[in-house]
């Protein structure tokens, strides 16, 4: 980066030019609309070649293209992301079902850990009284 930018005073007289930032779903509405000349388009491809112009809130289009990446590489990326999706936090998902297999239960394990799933069934199966004669109560018959 410019030294220009990070100390904010001039540099050999010149005032430092901060970038600009373009808002990629703006520009795509505007480029549909047909509301930009073409020499505007030819000066913003050559300040964004130069640095003095930034893209975000890019649209799903624009990244592929700028990339170069597949619609189903992307989908496949986002799956993996997502947090309720199959990839960083199965455990979510796996709760979600209303039967979880054998092997659900063994992801849900190795996720929570043994000694808090014991403490849990622990805390489940405790008896609701202190002593058992106070839980049935006794009748002589």
């Amino acid at each position: 980066m410019d030294p220009r930018y990070l100390i904010g005073t001039p540099l050999n007289g010149v005032q430092p030019v901060r970038p600009s930032d373009i808002n990629g779903r703006k520009l795509s509405r505007a480029l549909k609309a047909g509301k930009q000349p073409s020499d505007w388009r030819a000066r913003l491809a050559l300040r964004l070649q130069e640095g003095a112009v930034f893209l975000h809130h890019l649209t799903a289009r624009q990244a592929r293209l700028l990339t170069g990446a597949k619609v189903g590489d992307v989908a496949a990326a986002r799956r993996v992301e997502r947090p309720n999706g199959n990839g960083t936090d199965n455990l979510r998902r796996v709760l979600f079902r209303n039967n979880p297999t054998d092997s659900d239960v063994d992801v849900i394990v190795a996720q929570v850990g043994t000694e808090r799933l014991m403490d849990a069934l622990d805390r489940a199966t405790k008896p609701r009284c202190e002593r058992t004669s106070e839980m049935f109560g006794t009748s002589v018959r």
